[in-house]
């Protein structure tokens, strides 16, 4: 977890507020794009020391006070609907306590409430009026919270009271964000081509949270507008992390395991048109991103130019339209026994569980490979290993091991005629709250390590474990580490465990995460009975981003609405 130091910010802010000329900080708010509204001297309910808690509207001298100040016609008893949502500011101005109604069913009845802190420089960072309305691009900087400004009124309203208001010369009930957009606003992708969710109307119980902010430097006014929804999908709460870390996490009991069935789409379901065409290509992303990998059955082995076409067909269309790292073998390449092989890949060797191309800052998202012939062939089958389960496996197991890969960087390495790459980075990173978010494992392509020599032991005896974790193929009739004899067999025992294995068919399609799947391949052998034996396969790489980008971009139209994903491997946390 990130430590955070109240102490420090709280010095800081001491020393602006007594040592700032107040002309200088007019100057700043008069450059921002903030409204400012002229403080009423004659209300002394909106002064900062006298106001610490609305909820709702109660009263008809809390609508007039509140829309007199700002010079909004005042709500009446009629226009009043009652709000199951609460807002309290709390800390003196510095945070609002957002109580939320919650369902089982969003077609249902409130089945209860839920309640979550948001910092107000939270709040003031996503003010929807300081949003673009079409490019979603914030207008001013975050920094601008800094300069004096606090909570002075905060309630939740009715979308028919809000009808009422006369904000900064804008009436009417602004569009809500759809389910899963991260801007506060619900103007941005309107004219989006995917899906119901973005065609947002506030026709219903909708719910706002009213924010009026003062300037204790200044005096200057301000006032928000969030839709209570929105907030509830974007709160940080420890519950709320807990239950993305829940809902995100790629665990060992979930994750792919040896006898299991990967999902499958037809090729002829892909090459459709229309709708059929974008389910499938929703369903084999939403597979990869929640197995970890998928197949395409009945893939043509020849298209009338070549059966390069087939694979690169599929990657793009998963992909935004283009493939990625083509610059060392090609945007397509083919993986078959060659002589004097560049890469152990050409070769019938046994291949490690692996990642591909860790040497470059960004490994490849997806890896395609289409089995075009496996004719005579004994063995060669394919492998694949969550690498990110294998992770948080390791950390249970072994957690000072573990730690040692976290801080200890490995030296990934391409360096042959035409490349010289090399990367440093540790094999295992996590994110401010302990998850898993990145793995690199590739021993066939480490250099020299170059580590502290007070870790050089560590690390060798951390990667030895790790290894004996992944690789069910090492030696199992003894134990080769100085570990306990019980943990080298827990470490063995996963490997088996949570290998999957499985020879390709002519016409399969393995599509896997090149961020998160380690793959490899059993050793084979080619019967010399006849011309055409011989095992090939035909590759591609797409990026993670373009994938990602794709993949959201359908979760719009298909995925439950403001339901998460699972983590990409990127490096990012996972995200609704």
């Amino acid at each position: 977890m990130i430590k955070r130091s109240a102490s420090l910010l709280r010095r800081y802010a001491e020393q602006a507020l007594t040592s700032t000329p107040r002309h200088f900080l007019k100057n700043q708010m008069a450059r921002s794009t903030m409204v400012r509204l002229a403080p009423c001297q004659e209300c002394p309910s909106h002064q900062p020391s006298n106001v610490s808690k609305v909820r709702g509207f109660s009263t008809a001298m809390d609508h007039s006070h509140l829309h007199h100040h700002h010079n909004e016609p005042p709500i009446t008893q009629d226009h009043h609907k009652t709000v199951r949502g609460s807002a309290n500011i709390v800390n003196n101005g510095a945070g609002i306590q957002i109580t939320f109604p919650i369902s089982s069913n969003p077609n249902t009845p409130t089945t209860g409430t839920e309640t979550s802190f948001f910092h107000a420089s939270w709040l003031w960072s996503n003010d929807p009026d300081a949003v673009h309305p079409t490019s979603g691009q914030r207008l001013r900087s975050m920094s601008t919270f800094q300069r004096g400004w606090k909570v002075e009124m905060a309630t939740v309203l009715s979308s028919s009271m809000v009808k009422t208001l006369q904000r900064n010369d804008i009436t009417g009930v602004p569009l809500s964000p759809p389910p899963g957009c991260l801007h506060p606003i619900g103007t941005v992708y309107q004219l989006d081509e995917y899906g119901p969710h973005d065609a947002a109307t506030n026709e219903g119980d909708s719910e706002w949270l009213h924010i009026v902010w003062t300037n204790q430097l200044t005096g200057s006014k301000s006032t928000s507008l969030f839709d209570l929804d929105w907030l509830q999908a974007c709160r940080y709460d420890e519950s709320a992390l807990q239950r993305r870390d829940r809902e995100t996490s790629i665990v060992p009991d979930t994750t792919l395991k040896r006898g299991d069935k990967l999902c499958e789409v037809q090729f002829g379901e892909w090459n459709a048109t229309g709708a059929i065409r974008e389910r499938a290509r929703f369903d084999l992303l939403n597979s990869i991103f929640r197995d970890g990998a998928t197949i395409i059955k009945g893939a043509p082995l020849l298209l009338p130019n070549s059966h390069e076409e087939v694979v690169g067909a599929v990657g793009k269309s998963l992909a935004c339209g283009g493939l990625s790292h083509g610059s060392l073998y090609g945007d397509v390449f083919h993986v078959e026994a060659q002589p004097n092989a560049h890469n152990i890949a050409s070769t019938s060797f046994e291949l490690p569980p692996h990642h591909d191309l860790v040497y470059y800052e960004s490994k490849p998202g997806l890896q395609l490979l289409h089995c075009v012939n496996n004719k005579g062939v004994s063995g060669g089958s394919s492998t694949l290993v969550d690498a990110f389960a294998a992770a948080l496996a390791f950390k249970n197991m072994a957690p000072d091991l573990y730690e040692v890969l976290l801080k200890c960087e490995a030296t990934f390495v391409k360096q042959r005629k035409n490349a010289d790459m090399v990367y440093r980075k540790p094999h295992i990173q996590e994110d401010s709250t302990g998850s898993v978010v990145r793995v690199d494992w590739s021993p066939p392509f480490e250099g020299p390590m170059s580590v502290h020599p007070d870790l050089v032991d560590d690390y060798l005896l951390a990667y030895a474990a790790f290894e004996r974790l992944l690789d069910k193929s090492l030696p199992r009739d003894t134990f080769l580490l100085p570990l306990p004899t019980s943990l080298e067999q827990q470490l063995m025992d996963y490997a088996i465990e949570h290998t999957w294995e499985q020879k390709l068919e002519m016409g399969d399609i393995l599509i896997f995460s090149n961020q998160r799947m380690l793959h490899g391949r059993g050793a084979f052998r080619i019967s010399s009975n006849g011309p055409t034996n011989g095992r090939h396969l035909v590759g591609c790489y797409t990026n993670i981003d373009d994938t990602l980008n794709e993949f959201r971009l359908l979760r719009r139209k298909y995925a439950v609405p403001g339901s998460y994903h699972r983590v990409a491997g990127n490096g990012s946390s996972g995200m609704i």
